[in-house]
């Protein structure tokens, strides 16, 4: 029963009359809400006045208002607010206090559907404002040049999804039209900056890390592979190896070039020798494909001629010769992967040298002393690297390709390549790894974008230097000039990565507010703080009035927008994607002070996961919570609810600080409170300290040391001094911890 109070009994019907007859998830919502039954009983009472007290003409008015407002109440679907917003609305225009007619409405009215649209429009005043905005941006945009068009769209749309979220909030929604009559304000240069005698006070930070550029512009390849050999069995599958590991690194944008079958070693050195001139000193790769053998204690790889009587010098290369040749190069970091010590049914007591297999041990780099490298070895030590299981690749090659594609880090890269080899060869064949790198290797730019901050309470710098990182804008929901400040990571070359635990990427706000003292030359501060503020309603500081985080965590090439704020309903943490977004309430809002990115439950998508500052003691009351990617991306279709959204977990443990999860819950999976520090993450686990008893048995068991991984039904597995334990799913009905 959708249209109700029409004709005949129904006219005077009420949810109290027709709840037994509810079908639609719309009325069953009514009936289960004791403030929306209540409302329509009003509703009903108020209709039924107006009919009684109309002309025979105006009563026809009045029936078809209320099929209008009924089509948008059933627009509202389950949404509590959107529903009472509709109510108390049209109880408005029944006692007198609006008059809307169908002109009065804006033309999209009929087929609203967010809770904002539908609270627009059953408010008479908004949709004025609407009407009047509309027809404001519409002159605008036809007396637009096509550049200036281009940028009214964009601020058309970032004003649509600002207004989306604020629901039915009929304060927030007049707001934000207030702002809309200013649109196209923005058409005109930003790069002013608002400074004084004592320095540039800024109200925004943001943090650009690719600007849309590839990691990969800067770096270079050269992949090499040996399939026919003289006086040794031809191998089936290397030119496809490097065809096909070639494809995989050009597609994150790395310069990359093949050199199949080099004759000798002089060959070989002279094509390393041309990437001394190249510009892309980032990382150099270099993969072999093909036969090594150790030859008199040195591990070398062989080329067509190679001679194992003879053992001619230019018919094969030992490593140390080419890791050399490598690091005078001139690139900041080495990356060398080793296909090589396949199988060879050869005689070596026949060979005047002393030949036997290359493994990781025998490797010399004393060459690399003070570089940063990884070498990457097929197989390890006692292990003879598979040709192919498919006649078509190299196991190591289809695996370390494959990786190469879906990640966005080459340690994470190399563990995936390690883990599948072994499992796809079953462990007769386990890939090894050398390292000596400062921090990871980021593959491509489609990870993390940018962070931005909106500061509670500005701050003051005194730059010396690039002062066009300073630019002017308006402040949201004002009017109200302030400076921002764009920093670029990218330009930045003497701020080094930061990324201890190896993650897909890590951000952490003191470390490059450490970097502006350098940068910027500021001299007059010895430490660059943001000042912090504590909420009333829970005790936690926030040092940011909002935090915006531009990530593309599924590697289609398009960012998604997780916003950290807060809204009457309280702190939030929120997906948006153009138009379409959910909020998920919690008592954790945009305090957090670091984030990394890295696939925890290996679903394909990197997962967030974020250290918050509770109380503004950052060495005992930060606390950790590692988000799904996966959720959000899934959830943002899901009606805005936030009653619902802002509960957590029921539980029977005594820690009250699970309660901070709350709505979190739903794209949580896992959170740890007093977070000492952050350790590594190693073959799919995060290692970590706490300050104090979280998980456990008694509350002075599973005190410091942490390790958790989690399984792909959305459990973890905490492992700590005095065992392991269960951790649930964060939205499961009832929370649980229990001992593994």
């Amino acid at each position: 029963m959708s249209a109700i109070w029409l004709s005949g009994s129904q006219q005077n019907a009420s949810a109290a009359d027709w709840c037994s007859r509810a079908k639609s998830a719309t009325e069953k919502t009514i009936c289960g809400s004791p403030e929306l039954k209540d409302l329509d009983v009003r509703l009903s009472q108020s209709y039924s006045e107006a009919l009684r007290n109309e002309t025979a003409s105006n009563k026809k008015i009045q029936k078809s208002k209320q099929r209008a407002w009924l089509t948008l109440r059933r627009s509202c679907g389950t949404d509590l607010n959107c529903l009472k917003a509709s109510y108390i609305s049209r109880l408005r225009d029944l006692s007198g206090q609006t008059e809307t007619s169908v002109e009065d409405l804006p033309s999209w009215c009929r087929s609203a559907k967010t809770a904002a649209e539908i609270t627009v429009c059953t408010n008479p005043d908004l949709a004025a404002a609407e009407i009047k905005r509309s027809d404001n941006y519409f002159a605008k945009y036809d007396a637009a040049n096509t550049a200036q068009k281009s940028t009214l769209k964009m601020e058309q749309r970032a004003w649509i999804a600002s207004r989306e979220r604020c629901g039915s909030n009929i304060t927030c929604l007049r707001d934000a039209y207030g702002i809309a009559a200013n649109i196209g304000s923005l058409v005109q240069s930003n790069s002013q900056q608002v400074q004084t005698s004592s320095g540039i006070e800024i109200s925004r930070i943001k943090f650009d890390f690719f600007s849309g550029n590839s990691n990969g512009e800067h770096m270079d390849a050269l992949l090499a592979g040996n399939s026919q050999y003289r006086d040794l069995p031809s191998l089936a599958t290397p030119e496809n190896d490097v065809r096909l590991i070639s494809s995989a690194l050009r597609a994150k944008g790395i310069s990359t070039s093949e050199y199949l079958n080099p004759d000798n070693r002089s060959a070989l050195l002279d094509r390393l020798e041309a990437y001394r001139k190249s510009e892309r000193k980032d990382l150099f790769i270099f993969y072999y494909a093909g036969h090594a053998l150790n030859i008199n204690g040195r591990p070398s790889i062989l080329f067509r001629d190679f001679d194992s009587s003879a053992t001619a010098d230019d018919s094969y290369l030992p490593l140390d010769i080419l890791m050399s040749k490598i690091a005078h190069l001139g690139y900041k970091r080495i990356l060398v992967a080793f296909d090589g010590c396949r199988d060879i049914n050869l005689n070596l007591n026949a060979s005047k040298a002393k030949l036997s297999s290359v493994d990781s041990a025998s490797l010399n780099v004393s060459t690399l002393k003070g570089a940063q490298y990884a070498i990457l070895f097929s197989a390890s030590m006692g292990q003879a690297a598979i040709d192919s299981l498919n006649g078509i690749n190299s196991p190591f090659a289809s695996s370390f390709a494959d990786t190469l594609l879906r990640s966005h880090s080459m340690i994470t890269a190399f563990n995936d390549t390690r883990r599948e080899v072994a499992t796809e060869t079953k462990n007769r064949q386990t890939p090894s790894l050398q390292l000596s790198l400062n921090g990871d290797i980021s593959l491509d730019s489609s990870l993390l974008n940018s962070v931005t901050i909106d500061l509670r309470e500005p701050i003051t710098l005194h730059p010396k230097r690039h002062l066009e990182d300073f630019q002017s804008y308006t402040i949201p929901y004002s009017d109200t000039r302030s400076t921002e400040l764009v920093y670029s990571a990218k330009k930045d070359r003497d701020c080094p990565e930061y990324n201890p635990i190896n993650a897909g990427f890590t951000f952490s706000l003191n470390h490059y507010l450490w970097c502006f003292k350098t940068y910027y030359g500021e001299k007059d501060v010895d430490v660059i703080t943001l000042p912090k503020y504590p909420l009333p309603e829970n005790g936690f500081v926030q040092y940011c009035d909002s935090a915006s985080v531009e990530a593309d965590i599924n590697a289609d090439g398009k960012y998604e927008k997780f916003v950290f704020s807060s809204s009457k309903y309280g702190l939030y943490v929120a997906y948006d994607n153009v138009m379409k977004y959910v909020d998920y309430y919690s008592g954790l809002g945009c305090n957090f002070s670091q984030l990394a990115f890295y696939d925890f439950d290996r679903d394909s998508t990197q997962d967030i996961l974020a250290i918050y500052s509770d109380s503004g003691d950052e060495y005992h009351d930060s606390s950790m919570a590692i988000l799904s990617g996966a959720k959000f991306l899934s959830g943002f279709n899901m009606p805005r609810t936030a009653a619902y959204e802002q509960s957590g977990p029921k539980t029977d443990t005594t820690d009250e600080w699970l309660a901070s999860v709350g709505g979190l819950s739903k794209v949580a999976l896992f959170y740890d409170k007093g977070i000492k520090a952050l350790d590594r993450i190693q073959d799919g686990s995060l290692y970590y300290k706490t300050f104090e008893h979280t998980y456990g048995s008694n509350p002075s068991s599973c005190y410091e040391d942490k390790e958790v991984s989690f399984n792909r039904d959305g459990t973890s597995i905490v492992s700590c001094d005095d065992g392991k334990y269960v951790v649930p799913r964060f939205d499961s009905p009832y929370f649980k911890v229990r001992p593994y």
